[in-house]
Order: structure tokens, then C-alpha cells, then sequence
């Protein structure tokens, strides 16, 4: 027969464990637990039982390298703590600015694992109107420790769009073995997609009224007025060559 035992871990402390475990045994007779046992009769095993804590440490949207900023995120201190969970709380932004309607733009980010062991990530996007015009490369994958990973946003959308601070974008940092997921931060998108806009003047188009034979020609003029973001081009033809 055999007895199965379990040893549970659990700490604050990010280190590595390492310490013995003595397991005691005997026959039955032998009572072990109390103070009349037969200590030439009792056997004992050493187990050494190794256990490591640690944090996973993804940072993405950080400050430029050799900052102030970028060193604190670096920090194992209360300090470093607050300034990774600011940055995660906070999550990043990207601005795509003022497109055309049917133009494509793409953003950039990285996301890098400044911890000791693997990590997994994944995007979402919440909302499927937002899934329409956002695509995400690469969506999912694993990062080693010490490297980073450039995640590409881009947008393209067939109709009129305007996001302001957009928060449907969602990563997820977790760990490969179990699956558990230890951060999250938003992706915050910035965008103004529109057609091209002009208005003509009159309105009511140009209007000549009688005119005689051989008469000297009458000017009339209308005015072309760009109401949108970009300029365009335009030609003036006859809507009747026949």
C-alpha cells in the first residue's frame, strides 16, 4: 500500500526556497507520536523540498530607455511596484490621427518581459463594431524572458468613424503553464475617419434667363468649397457632350 502526501507552497517573498523535509516512520506498534516510542525501531527519510516564487513582469507603452522613468519600472521596491501597476492601470494609447474613409494606417507598440520566465499574452477586442476596423499582429503568443515583442495595430474602416480614448482593446499577460492570468492593461485608440466634403454655391445651380441672339456672353459664377479635412481635386464638364 501507498499513502500520498501533499506539500503546499505559499509566500510574499519573491526567492527561491530550498529546505529539508524528515519523514519519520515505523511500524505500527511503534507509536511514533508519543514519548514512550522505541527510537531504535523508527526510520527516518530526508526529502529536499525546492520552491521559487517569482513575479511576472510584462511592460508595454514604457518610457524610453536610460529615462528616470524607465529605471523605476526596474526597481524591486515599493516605488518600482507603484510605477508597474500605474503603467498597467493606465495601459497605453495610440493616436491614428485624421484618415480618409477606406485608408489604412498602422501603429506600433512593444511588449516586453522583463521577468524571469516565459510569458503568454492576448488581445481581445470587446465590442464587434471595434473588431471591424482594428486588426492586432500578432493576437496571442509567448515572450522568453529579457525579449520583447512589436504588436501592430492597424486601422481601416469603409465608413465614417470617430473614437476618442477607445478602450475595447484589451491584452492579457499570463502565465504558460497554468493559464492563470496575472495583468491586464487597455489599449486606448484615437481615430477620425471621414469622407471628403465640398459644398457648391449657389445652390440652386446658375441661372442665365432670357438672352438674345448674338448677344454678348454673360459671366455667372459658382463657388466650390472644400467643407472636409483634405484637399481634393475636381473638373468642371459638360453633363451633356451630345
Amino acid at each position: 500500500q501507498s499513502a500520498i502526501v501533499k506539500v503546499f507552497f505559499t509566500t510574499k517573498d519573491e526567492k527561491v526556497f530550498e529546505f529539508p523535509v524528515h519523514v519519520d516512520f515505523t511500524d505500527v506498534e511503534n507509536d511514533i507520536a508519543v514519548e514512550t516510542t522505541v527510537a531504535e525501531r523508527v526510520q527516518r527519510k530526508t526529502l529536499t523540498v525546492k520552491a521559487e516564487a517569482y513575479q511576472i513582469k510584462a511592460v508595454s507603452f514604457e518610457p524610453a530607455e536610460g529615462t528616470p522613468e524607465a529605471a523605476l519600472l526596474l526597481e524591486e521596491s515599493p516605488e518600482g511596484d507603484a510605477a508597474r501597476a500605474a503603467v498597467a492601470a493606465k495601459g497605453g494609447s495610440l493616436d491614428f490621427g485624421n484618415l480618409r474613409v477606406g485608408d489604412t494606417r498602422p501603429e506600433t507598440f512593444s511588449l516586453k518581459n522583463k521577468g524571469k520566465y516565459d510569458i503568454d499574452f492576448s488581445f481581445v477586442i470587446r465590442r464587434a463594431a471595434v473588431a471591424e476596423i482594428f486588426t492586432i499582429e500578432p493576437e496571442k503568443g509567448t515572450i522568453p524572458p529579457g525579449e520583447a515583442v512589436d504588436i501592430t495595430v492597424t486601422f481601416c474602416s469603409v465608413r465614417d468613424v470617430l473614437l476618442k480614448d477607445n478602450k475595447d482593446i484589451r491584452c492579457t499577460i499570463s502565465e504558460p503553464h497554468t493559464g492563470e492570468a496575472f495583468e491586464n492593461f487597455n489599449v486606448t485608440t484615437s481615430v477620425r475617419s471621414h469622407w471628403s466634403a465640398f459644398s457648391l454655391r449657389p445652390g440652386r445651380g446658375l441661372t442665365f434667363g432670357a438672352v438674345k441672339f448674338n448677344e454678348t456672353p454673360k459671366g455667372k459664377r459658382f463657388d466650390i468649397k472644400n467643407e472636409g479635412t483634405f484637399p481634393f481635386t475636381f473638373a468642371v464638364k459638360d453633363g451633356n457632350p451630345e
